[in-house]
């Protein structure tokens, strides 16, 4: 009696991969806006300096 044996089909080593790049996308994705966002507050700072 029990459960079936089931194979388990999960592979950590691919899944990690997968996630790490998608991890790396998402990255550069976010660049782009805070690289914007810096630039923003550098010019709000410097026009409460003149």
């Amino acid at each position: 009696m029990g459960l079936p044996d089931e194979e388990d089909d999960f592979d950590f080593e691919v899944r990690f991969t997968k996630l790490k790049a998608e991890f790396e996308e998402h990255m550069k994705e976010e660049e782009r806006p805070n690289r914007q966002i810096l630039e923003n507050l550098e010019k709000i700072s410097m026009e409460g300096k003149e």
